[in-house]
């Protein structure tokens, strides 16, 4: 196989040393409650009917994303094997949902078999953005002749800072083949990636079992150990989820009054504690997950004085947010959830 730029630029991505900075993001996994969707033919199509191989691109988000201290508001690679530079400068954080050498299944046809497809969803403060990664083959079997080997991938960002990588239908035949060696793809973060000089300051990366993974640490480019991977491909319908741990559960409010949501992170029972400086006309509480989905609500009527509680322990754990209303009035309150 001829050795080719993109591959070796995600070799440097591994080919690092164990540190121990701590992980700026709470990691959850396990099965997609909402079983893998693909989007629909309605989503902006990043190659329409063209063959692709590492390409080059920068799309809109669509809101503010805050990332490691950071805020981008579009998504950009230039070509680099399933990563995003986060703001497109030369020196910025990055993001791995899948680092591992994919390419159209169409590669050796000449016809795009492979669509990669972005949408922004729902209304503030619940957007969405998400590109897709659509029955994707790997470079390596395609010079071979062979397109066995596919895999379907999203990445969401929510407006709260949360990323999820979901996986959908997949079929790998080599594991070694299409990895480069290695045991299954890498997924992670780098904070400080330098484009000029192909280095960086930290990533984090997960490794193990892909149903039961662990957070790695690495720093600078070094050493290449092979745990630093992933044991293999998730199975279909399952998920990546990352919470930021310096979401402050900022309010937005214009109902007028003084509100208590506590505890905040929490993990069985929630309770809301208020007081308005006048009667409402029909208050209502409701709670949404990060999706925009609404999970729980309840009607407190003309309550100017109250509290109401929400159990929460059988909700997975995330990000929520919680919104009182009252006749277009609102209070809403970001809520984490272990």
């Amino acid at each position: 196989m001829t050795f080719r730029p993109a591959s070796f630029m995600l070799l440097l991505f591994l080919s690092v040393t164990l540190c121990a900075q701590e992980f700026p993001y709470t990691l959850n996994y396990g099965p997609n409650l909402l079983d893998y969707q693909p989007l629909s033919a309605g989503a902006d199509t990043l190659n329409p009917g063209v063959v692709w191989d590492d390409p080059t691109y920068s799309l809109p988000i669509g809101f503010d994303f805050p990332i490691m201290g950071e805020t981008m508001n579009t998504v950009s690679s230039p070509g680099f094997v399933g990563a995003f530079l986060g703001s497109g400068e030369a020196i910025s954080p990055l993001i791995i949902p899948y680092g591992a050498d994919i390419a159209d299944r169409g590669l050796s046809t000449g016809t795009s078999q492979s669509p990669i497809l972005y949408e922004t969803r729902g209304v503030m403060p619940n957007r969405i953005f998400i590109i897709e990664w659509q029955n994707a083959g790997f470079y390596n079997e395609l010079t071979e002749g062979n397109n066995e080997s596919f895999i379907n991938v999203q990445l969401w960002l929510y407006e709260s800072g949360v990323i999820e990588v979901c996986f959908g239908p997949s079929n790998i035949v080599n594991n070694d083949d299409i990895f480069d060696g290695l045991n299954g793809p890498l997924i992670g973060f780098i904070t400080e990636y330098d484009v000029n000089v192909d280095d960086f300051n930290t990533c984090w990366y997960l490794q193990g079992e892909p149903t039961s993974p662990t957070v790695g640490s690495l720093q600078g480019v070094a050493n290449y150990p092979p745990e630093v991977v992933i044991s293999g491909h998730p199975p279909a319908d399952f998920l990546y989820q990352f919470v930021p741990m310096n979401v402050s559960g900022a309010v937005d409010r214009d109902l007028s009054g003084e509100f208590r949501v506590f505890p905040n992170p929490v993990m069985d029972e929630l309770r809301l504690e208020w007081r308005l400086e006048a009667p409402p006309a029909e208050l209502r509480v409701q709670l949404f997950n990060a999706r925009g989905q609404l999970v729980q609500q309840a009607d407190l009527d003309s309550q100017q004085v109250g509290q109401t509680t929400f159990s929460v322990a059988n909700l997975p754990a995330g990000t929520y947010t919680l919104m009182v209303v009252d006749e277009g009035q609102e209070y809403s309150q970001l809520i984490i959830k272990q």
